[in-house]
């Protein structure tokens, strides 16, 4: 571990310098070390008062499960430093959230499975892990209006999905838990989801509709269904998927029971920019399935993102191609038309982990690419309003 931990720090930046003359407003950096076996995989990617933090996995020698790598670089995306946890906090979920200066995300224990809460400020400082009584197998987090914390997880024992809100101390508040129905137990998908996450990876998720609403994504009837929950005893509405093989597999809402989505039908994806779902009763995500976003591969992340340019409100899909680059697509929130696409990549395969919106509205993606053909490093790639309106908008 410190032999992993001392070579992550000697991370150089493959490309070009910093411009001495300008700051950077627009750039692509891959990140590469020394030692060629080192494998990590980014999941998010959050803003620093004068910095991106991105939060990654690691392979560990004694354990199948992931463990947890943080890499910090400034806003021109030089290297500036990097923390390795130990083994005894694990797989992180995919999702790094900030309130005022510190940052949080869920992670595991080992050996009894517990959820914790981690939270550390910008240089790594103050790194604390609070665990949170009676959640297991965290799954997915997300940032509530009112600066609390959504979390999703699974209870082996009771075969339970569980929304919890969570507050910045650790402490477990309002909780709703649902079986997952008959059937086998889908411990084994979950832990695969886990330790296989290029292999068809689930699209767990959760996320807040209103101040008393909220949803995830995750196992319900035997199949990874969208969940809305006001955390009473039923479900207020479900999206049935059909086991693993198709459902939704990201939200963002727009207004009411108006979403963005996207979704998948085995090797098939689709897209809505504007769809009503029904989240007060019970639907299938297969009647949503009408025509396969065909340049996308199967199985692709997707990302929905707000992002205004020139004072219009759009919403940026990203997902992965068949020609393995990173498309963003634009369309029109108002009206859901298509506005304009951008591709990330080139020669070498590029993926897809997250993107972000930073306080000066550049647009900020994460992901991998591989350098010499076969390693896998981390990438960001910074793009700023001005072009982003050259890539993306359509003009008469």
């Amino acid at each position: 571990m410190k032999k992993l931990y001392y070579l992550i720090t000697l991370l150089v930046l493959l490309g070009c310098k910093k411009d001495d003359e300008a700051p950077v407003t627009s750039f692509t950096r891959i990140y590469d070390h020394s030692n060629y076996n080192v494998d990590y995989r980014p999941l998010d990617v959050e803003e620093g008062t004068e910095s991106y933090v991105i939060l990654a996995t690691t392979t560990l020698d004694r354990t199948q499960f992931p463990g947890i790598q943080l890499v910090q670089v400034d806003k021109e995306g030089e290297f500036e430093s990097s923390y390795e946890f130990s083994e005894s906090t694990i797989a992180p979920t995919s999702d790094l959230m900030k309130i005022d200066t510190f940052f949080y995300f869920f992670a595991m224990d080992p050996v009894s499975l517990q959820a914790s809460l981690v939270s550390f400020t910008p240089g790594f400082g103050n790194i604390t892990a609070t665990p949170l009584n009676g959640l297991l197998y965290p799954l997915a987090g997300s940032l509530t209006s009112d600066n609390q914390f959504l979390l999703l997880s699974y209870n082996p024992d009771d075969k339970l999905s569980v929304i919890s809100k969570v507050d910045r101390t650790g402490s477990v508040g309002s909780t709703a838990a649902y079986t997952i129905g008959p059937g086998s137990d889908v411990e084994e998908a979950i832990i695969n989801h886990y330790t296989q996450p290029d292999d068809k990876l689930l699209p767990f998720f959760c996320g807040e509709v209103s101040g008393s609403l909220v949803y995830f994504n995750g196992f319900f009837n035997y199949s990874m269904s969208l969940v809305f929950s006001n955390f009473s005893g039923d479900p207020a509405g479900v999206v049935q998927g059909q086991f693993t093989d198709a459902g939704i597999r990201s939200v963002l809402p727009i207004n009411g029971s108006t979403f963005a989505i996207s979704g998948y039908q085995f090797d098939d994806n689709y897209i809505y920019p504007s769809v009503t779902l029904s989240t007060g009763g019970l639907s299938s995500s297969v009647d949503l399935y009408t025509s396969n976003a065909a340049e996308w591969r199967p199985h692709t992340p997707v990302v929905l993102k707000d992002y205004t340019l020139n004072e219009v409100e759009y919403i940026i899909y990203a997902a992965e191609t068949k020609s393995r680059q990173i498309a963003l697509y634009m369309y029109e929130k108002n009206s859901g038309n298509f506005a304009g696409l951008t591709y990330i990549g080139y020669a070498n395969p590029f993926t897809l982990s997250s993107l972000t919106v930073d306080d000066e509205n550049h647009l900020v993606v994460l992901g991998t690419t591989y350098v010499a053909g076969r390693f896998r490093r981390i990438f960001v790639e910074k793009i700023s309003e001005t072009d982003m309106e050259k890539r993306t908008l359509k003009t008469d």
